[in-house]
């Protein structure tokens, strides 16, 4: 998809959902108007009522094209939450797996259900009980029925930090949780070395400059396409693919006292052995990891906050660089999660909702 193309009407004379949300970018796209916004755009229009609102649902399981553009009613804060102006929402790989039903034996979807946990925006509304925020503060966090909606309900947040933009705020809230979560689990002292597969995933990104913001020492596998941008963070890269262990432990000049699986690819064995023990090792990914006597991560933790802070410190100390890969309107997030599933490059998916 290229970024000149223009989305084109619904109707003639109209502008369409995707034009209007869209601001010139070199990283956005303008999708073409999709036949679900065409049918269902007498619904979306913002003049049909103000407790209304635009927002992305699915009322059945499969891939990115079960997601539609609907006009829904207006979401109130309950007692010790919040509501935003949504600015942005980020793509994670849980929104897929949702989506496709691999989480419908535990967790079932009530259709039509909501999409999207990581928010950014604006506070519009304050619910009972709720101290430290006021009305126009600009905050991220994870939102309780959906991100990817004009409005949604956070019943965790943060204050964005001075210099953050809202796109970069949204990348946060499951990357950074994720991170911290990890280090937390595993322990691991200034000084020491850190191998993660998935180095410039999304997570691993983000763990990667965590753990050096704390004198951790870091080796990463990557595609060769991302090595440079690793190097230039701290990261010793690794080349991905057949070969990686014996490549590492041809360059490896210190021993690597931990472990931590992004990638689900197979690499838990691999990294036991570089560690040592399966106790200094941990997956996000591997839900066979139990055979190898490593632990399955899951989150997010019951204080997210903690994490968030210690994310903010590192972004404005220079510590940590919050990378966007490409940027879709509202109205193109089925085309934001394929490119997402598909694509390439460093940083975060993030949905514009301006």
């Amino acid at each position: 998809m290229r970024d000149d193309q223009h989305a084109p009407s619904c109707h003639p004379g109209s502008t369409s959902v995707a034009t209007q949300l869209l601001q010139p970018d070199p990283r956005r796209h303008t999708p073409k108007t999709s036949r679900r916004e065409c049918w269902r755009g007498q619904k979306m229009h913002k003049s049909d009522t103000s407790e209304t609102m635009k927002a992305i649902r699915f009322s059945r399981y499969g891939d990115p094209d079960v997601l539609e553009l609907v006009a829904v009613p207006l979401p109130h804060p309950g007692a010790g939450q919040i509501r935003l102006r949504a600015r942005a929402a980020a793509v994670n790989a849980a929104d897929l797996k949702q989506e496709s039903g691999l989480f419908q034996d535990r967790a079932p979807a009530t259709f039509p259900a909501s999409v999207g946990l990581d928010s950014s925006g604006t506070v519009d509304a304050i619910g009972e009980g709720v101290v430290g925020v006021a009305l126009g503060d600009t905050v991220f966090g994870f939102a309780v029925d959906g991100a990817f909606a004009e409005q949604t309900i956070l019943s965790h947040w943060m204050h964005k930090p001075d210099g953050m933009t809202f796109d970069q705020a949204a990348a946060l809230p499951v990357s950074s949780e994720t991170a911290y979560r990890l280090l937390v689990e595993l322990e691991p002292r200034p000084g020491e070395t850190l191998l993660i597969t998935g180095a410039a995933g999304t997570v691993g990104l983000m763990l990667s400059q965590l753990a050096l913001a704390r004198q951790i020492r870091v080796v990463g596998t990557a595609r060769q396409d991302d090595h440079s941008e690793l190097r230039r963070l701290g990261v010793q890269p690794v080349d991905y693919g057949p070969g990686w262990v014996e490549r590492l432990t041809q360059q490896q000049t210190s021993p690597i006292r931990y472990g931590v699986d992004t990638s689900g690819h197979g690499t838990v064995p691999d990294l036991v052995a570089f560690a040592g023990t399966p106790d200094r090792v941990i997956t996000i990914t591997d839900s066979n990891a139990h055979r190898h006597g490593v632990r399955f991560s899951t989150g997010p933790g019951t204080e997210p906050e903690v994490a968030w802070a210690e994310a903010a410190g590192a972004f404005q100390r220079g510590e940590l660089k919050v990378s966007i890969r490409s940027v879709w309107p509202l109205s193109a997030s089925m085309d934001a999660q394929i490119s997402f599933r598909d694509g390439t490059g460093i940083g975060k998916t993030i949905v514009s909702i301006p």
